[in-house]
């Protein structure tokens, strides 16, 4: 099936993340939750990952991450295997920085998209995951551009495993409650 999740990191704590963010912690995980939401804060890094089982998450709460931003950095990922699209974002001083996204569901396996003041090894890792991209269509290199970005920001990918001595403590999350579609549309 593949991921299709939304993370934010934050050069914050668990807990100004979640006050920022709007979401409380329901309980300490002693191990990396699988397929739940949850909060850690990265020793090596000192970036706090939010991990959400919901790929556009970040999309509905653009305006607290800009708000957050104001003191803290912050980074977006976003994340649809099915799809293979992946999106990466910077936010410094209540504003978008830099923003990387590509879409391999289409004819173009090379498409990227990139703006603002790029990471230094954006063109490189470009370079290289076009040159390994070449003429192969089974595997979609491209995808792994904005992910690699995000991974040397705050050392953490999306696709690994956090062991509990790599974080200070998982804290799982409320999960925020869908709406229903009627609810979305009649209020």
């Amino acid at each position: 099936m593949g991921f299709r999740i939304c993370f934010l990191g934050a050069k914050a704590s668990p807990a100004q993340v979640l006050k920022a963010i709007g979401l409380s912690a329901e309980q300490l995980c002693s191990e990396m939750p699988q397929e739940e939401w949850w909060v850690a804060q990265i020793k090596s890094s000192g970036w706090t990952v939010l991990w959400s089982e919901e790929e556009t998450f970040g999309q509905t709460k653009l305006a607290e991450i800009e708000a957050f931003s104001e003191n803290h950095d912050i980074c977006l990922c976003e994340i649809n295997e099915t799809t293979m699209w992946s999106s990466a974002t910077f936010w410094r001083r209540g504003a978008e920085v830099w923003r990387v996204s590509h879409a391999g569901d289409g004819d173009d396996l090379f498409h990227i998209e990139a703006t603002g003041d790029l990471p230094d090894t954006y063109e490189l890792r470009r370079s290289a995951l076009f040159d390994e991209q070449g003429g192969e269509t089974g595997v979609d290199f491209v995808f792994e551009i904005p992910v690699e970005l995000i991974e040397e920001l705050i050392g953490f990918r999306y696709d690994s495993y956090l062991d509990a001595s790599e974080v200070d403590q998982f804290h799982c999350l409320n999960a925020p409650v869908k709406q229903s579609l009627l609810r979305r549309i009649f209020g």
